[in-house]
């Protein structure tokens, strides 16, 4: 929590401080935590079950180039609905 305290706490008084965003601080709140540990308690489980981190690395370099792109449509489909939104 120490790298994302940094962040998290000072938002969260944010939020608090503005009325008009209180009505969605908890929806938010409980969508970051669920992003944040997904991801966290996935690497748990695999390790769990065998695989090793050079498993890990091997299918992390195949598949770069995909995520990267992946990723780069999530971010241009969520900057199109913030554009229509506002």
């Amino acid at each position: 929590m120490i790298c994302t305290g940094q962040v998290y706490l000072p938002t969260i008084g944010f939020v608090m401080a503005i009325p008009e965003l209180k009505k969605h601080a908890i929806f938010n709140l409980i969508l970051y935590n669920i992003m944040y540990i997904v991801p966290l308690v996935g690497v748990f489980v695999l390790t769990f079950f065998g695989v090793t981190s050079e498993k890990m690395a091997f299918v992390t370099k195949k598949y770069t180039g995909t995520v990267k792109l992946l990723t780069a449509i999530l971010f241009l489909a969520l900057a199109g609905l913030l554009f229509f939104l506002h």
